[in-house]
């Protein structure tokens, strides 16, 4: 059974953005800030 009853069991991340556009944008602002946040890790 997939966890959103309204895409195929066989569903991507595509499929899932394609059914939700207006996801996209704060997923997309998310994924920037994680990827560009300073590590506080000391190299």
């Amino acid at each position: 059974m997939p966890f959103l009853p309204s895409l195929p069991e066989t569903s991507h991340l595509s499929d899932l953005l394609k059914k939700f556009p207006r996801g996209i944008p704060p997923l997309m602002d998310y994924h920037d800030a994680l990827l560009r946040k300073s590590s506080e890790v000391a190299g």
